[in-house]
C-alpha cells in the first residue's frame, strides 16, 4: 500500500505576469505560476467495478477523530499540498496520496454492500480496482465564515505546526472545482485577466528496489459527477 503514491499539483498559469509580487515596483511582467485550489471527487472502484459510496446518513467511523473533518469522498489540492476530504487542516494533510492514507480516512479496503474493497483480486483478473479523480464543480474547500482557507505549515510536525507556510494569514478560494487563490494581501489576485489552470498528478510505483513514475492523463469523464458533486450521478 505504501509502494505507490500520487503527487497532485494544482496551479494557475499567469502568462502576463499580472500576479507577480514585483509588479508596481520593478515592473516584472514575466510569466509565472501561482497556487490554485482543486477539489476532486474520488470514484473508488473494486475489481468488479462496484463503486464505494459513503451514505451521509451513516457517518464513517474514523479513528482517531479529526477536528472539523468532513468525511466526504473528496480531496483538495492546493499547489503541491493535498488534503483528504474538503477540510484543510494539519490532520488531513497527506502531501501525497497512498492507499494506506485512503484506507485510514475512508476504509477503502473494507467490503461494504456490493463494494468488495480495493486490492481484492477476482480471477482471472488480479488487479485490485481503480480510482478516478473527478473535478468537483459544486464546492471548494471548507472555509471559515470569512471565506479564508488556513493553510498549515509543511514542516513535518502536523500536531504543533502553526498556521502559516507561504500564506501566513490564509487565502481565499474564489470558487468551486479549480479556482484561483486570492491572498489576503491581494498579491495573488488574477481575476481581472482570467487564469488558465494546470492540474496534474504524478503517479509513482516502487517494486523490489525498482521504480517508475509517470504523469496521470486527463481523460473524459461523466460531467454529471462534476455537476452533482458526488461519487455517483443522480
Amino acid at each position: 500500500m505504501e509502494s505507490q503514491w500520487i503527487h497532485l499539483l494544482s496551479v494557475q498559469d499567469d502568462y502576463n505576469g499580472s500576479n507577480n509580487a514585483a509588479v508596481g515596483t520593478l515592473f516584472d511582467r514575466s510569466a509565472n505560476i501561482s497556487p490554485a485550489f482543486t477539489t476532486y471527487i474520488l470514484q473508488i472502484y473494486d475489481n468488479n467495478e462496484d463503486i464505494l459510496t459513503l451514505p451521509t446518513e451513516t457517518p464513517l467511523n474514523v479513528s482517531p477523530p479529526r477536528p472539523g473533518a468532513v468525511l466526504d469522498l473528496e480531496v483538495v489540492c492546493f499547489c503541491l499540498r493535498t488534503f483528504l476530504t474538503t477540510t484543510v487542516d494539519d490532520e488531513t494533510s497527506v502531501d501525497d496520496i497512498t492507499i494506506a492514507d485512503l484506507d485510514e480516512f475512508f476504509s477503502v479496503l473494507t467490503a461494504r454492500g456490493d463494494y468488495d474493497g480495493l486490492l481484492v483480486p477476482v480471477a482471472p483478473d488480479q488487479s485490485g480496482g481503480w480510482i478516478r479523480f473527478v473535478r468537483d464543480n459544486t464546492i471548494g474547500p471548507d472555509t471559515a465564515t470569512d471565506g479564508v482557507v488556513e493553510i498549515p505549515n509543511a514542516t513535518g510536525n502536523k500536531v504543533n505546526d502553526a498556521i502559516g507556510g507561504p500564506f501566513a494569514s490564509g487565502v481565499v478560494a474564489v470558487g468551486p472545482g479549480t479556482s484561483t487563490a486570492i491572498s489576503t494581501d491581494g498579491k495573488l489576485t488574477d481575476t481581472s485577466f482570467g487564469p488558465s489552470f494546470l492540474t496534474i498528478g504524478q503517479h509513482v510505483l516502487k517494486f523490489e528496489g525498482f521504480g517508475v513514475s509517470f504523469y496521470l492523463n486527463a481523460v473524459a469523464s461523466d460531467a454529471r459527477i462534476a455537476e452533482c458533486g458526488c461519487e455517483v450521478a443522480p
